[in-house]
């Protein structure tokens, strides 16, 4: 079930092998757990030198993370008629719980990875914590739809850049599906469809999922989506304890139903969040 939940991450991918792809995984053995990062960007390095001689530090500095566990959680009910008419595994209703409880759960992971205020819930990439070092670009100041004109790609193609300069390699753009949509749908004056640079083009199509809202406010618009640029194995996902989804039989039973509990307890962290780019004021069409 803890790969159902993995699989259903907005940042991970299926790898050519099979694997799944995305954040590092850190076991959390306490309720605050400290991992090491890089606090900030290195330069000189490593430079040619000499027979015997003194070397100058360079400037990357290494800092700690720190991991909270914080609890997600999800309370479905099932009427005993239905379970006793699909006793066991008939009918996949067992799988059939498992896998939508696991995505239910992931999408709460997903929104709280993007937007948590904090507190209960982690710290999100587009919360306070992380707005002052995450990279953005604007559409415009109340926010715009894509142009063929102004170029259909370019501010994904500023975006992949931006993470390029901060020595960083993307490993996908993550949007809405509208977003994904309005671009892929703009024309040329011939009337064909506008293809993407080559510099966004292995990314494209991007990975989409609804948790990017499409009500962001930009200026005077309330109807704004956003668009992330990032190397998602560089996002830290702490797993203090996997989904666990157990079975009350007693809770519901005046109702006769059974309730699935489910719940998982993790942290988000984005140590290299000022190597991610964000693309704002996306209005589709």
């Amino acid at each position: 079930v803890l790969e159902l939940l993995r699989a259903a991450l907005v940042f991970t991918s299926a790898g050519a092998d099979g694997a799944i792809n995305g954040p590092m995984v850190v076991d959390m053995q306490r309720q605050l757990e400290y991992v090491p990062a890089w606090s900030s960007d290195a330069a000189a390095i490593g430079s040619y030198v000499g027979e015997m001689p003194t070397l100058t530090p360079g400037t990357a500095a290494l800092g700690v993370q720190v991991l909270q566990a914080r609890t997600a959680a999800s309370a479905q009910l099932v009427s005993r008629q239905l379970m006793e008419d699909y006793d066991g595994n008939a009918g996949g209703l067992a799988d059939l719980i498992e896998t939508n409880t696991a995505l239910a759960i992931a999408r709460t992971m997903d929104a709280a990875a993007l937007y948590g205020s904090g507190g209960a819930q982690p710290n999100g990439l587009f919360g306070s914590t992380y707005s002052s070092q995450l990279q953005t670009i604007s559409m415009a100041t109340n926010g715009a739809a894509f142009a063929p004109a102004n170029g259909q790609y370019s501010t994904f193609s500023q975006a992949i850049e931006k993470v390029r300069m901060a020595n960083d390699a993307p490993t996908g753009i993550y949007t809405n599906p509208a977003v994904a949509g309005s671009a892929s749908r703009g024309l040329d004056t011939l009337y064909q469809y506008i293809r993407p640079p080559a510099d966004v083009a292995p990314f494209w199509p991007p990975q989409t999922s609804t948790v990017f809202s499409n009500t962001e406010t930009q200026g005077t618009s309330s109807a704004a989506s956003s668009a992330l640029v990032l190397n998602a194995n560089r996002v830290i996902l702490g797993m203090r304890q996997g989904l666990i989804i157990s079975q009350l039989n007693e809770r519901w039973a005046d109702n006769l139903a059974v309730g699935f509990l489910a719940y998982v307890r993790h942290d988000w962290a984005f140590p290299y969040a000022a190597a991610a780019c964000r693309v704002q004021g996306i209005l589709t069409t």
